[in-house]
């Protein structure tokens, strides 16, 4: 008599916490690149109204070009870093949703990095803010490095302070949320259970 292998069991519903570090991931990946759009889209003005403060503080036009290029530089820096870390934190959410062990151990190491990374950001914001440029530059670079930081509009700033501690939130959100109980169980796969020995043919 024949038999049919067992069909493995189902796979368990997915728990809340995953879920929620699913979406958490989500929202990490579209924050930051809505910071990085919305810095391409600000960086026209920003260069505009710099040459004008920086010339109207005597600044001559080698020196205001010698720094013009920064705020440009660092906006197409900051859309391609952040379109490749959403592309990264997009695939990893698919695969925790998908019940892939493997993502959740990727998820943890770039929740790590997160962390790390929002961390340094945070600190040099908070440098920019107290360290005076004049420490830093000398008297002629001081000009119009203060006519670029002033040419950024008001909330710019704060949105820079706040997104790495958002970031490094959410990163430890996303990491305690696939510690739990339940994502371990989630994620721990069960053996499927062995094929029973076929019986003898008494009729034989």
């Amino acid at each position: 008599m024949a038999y049919q292998d067992p069909v493995a069991p189902p796979a368990p519903p997915r728990p809340t916490t995953v879920t929620l570090a699913v979406v958490v991931l989500a929202v990490l990946a579209l924050g930051g690149t809505a910071y990085a759009i919305v810095g391409l889209a600000v960086v026209g003005g920003v260069l505009d109204r710099y040459r004008e403060l920086a010339a109207a503080a005597g600044a001559t036009a080698a020196e205001i070009d010698s720094l013009a290029v920064l705020p440009v530089g660092l906006a197409v820096l900051a859309t391609i870093l952040a379109l490749a870390v959403a592309g990264l934190l997009l695939v990893l959410a698919r695969g925790l949703a998908r019940r892939q062990a493997v993502a959740r151990l990727v998820t943890w190491l770039v929740s790590a990095t997160g962390l790390l990374c929002g961390g340094v950001t945070l600190a040099v914001v908070v440098a920019q803010r107290a360290v005076s440029p004049d420490f830093v530059f000398d008297p002629v670079d001081t000009t119009v490095v203060t006519a670029l930081a002033e040419a950024y509009p008001r909330w710019w700033l704060p949105l820079g302070a706040a997104l790495p501690v958002a970031q490094v939130l959410g990163y430890l959100v996303v990491a305690l949320l696939l510690c739990s109980p339940a994502a371990n169980r989630y994620f721990r796969r069960t053996a499927r259970p062995a094929s029973p020995a076929p019986a003898a043919d008494v009729w034989r």
